[in-house]
């Protein structure tokens, strides 16, 4: 297999490790991994959509980041940092 396709296939494995780890998430905290990370939603707009206050949306994602990095731990990725 040449380096580009490895590349493409190495990459599509990240984006579905990714999109499974989401899956492992409370719905709470997939929203606001999301919205913050994907979609670029400021804290203060996405605790307006939860319905939280900003200090709980900041916890939501604290916990999901580390819930995010332990499953991809365990699953070969090393911790950068």
């Amino acid at each position: 297999m040449d380096r580009v396709h490895y590349t493409e296939q190495e990459n599509v494995g990240r984006k579905m490790d990714i999109y499974e780890v989401l899956q492992e998430l409370k719905e709470i905290e997939r929203t606001c991994v999301t919205l913050f990370y994907m979609e670029d939603v400021s804290l203060e707009k996405i605790a307006d959509i939860v319905e939280a206050p900003v200090n709980t949306v900041k916890s939501y994602l604290s916990r999901a980041k580390r819930k995010m990095a332990d499953y991809l731990n365990k699953n070969g990725y090393e911790r950068n940092g």
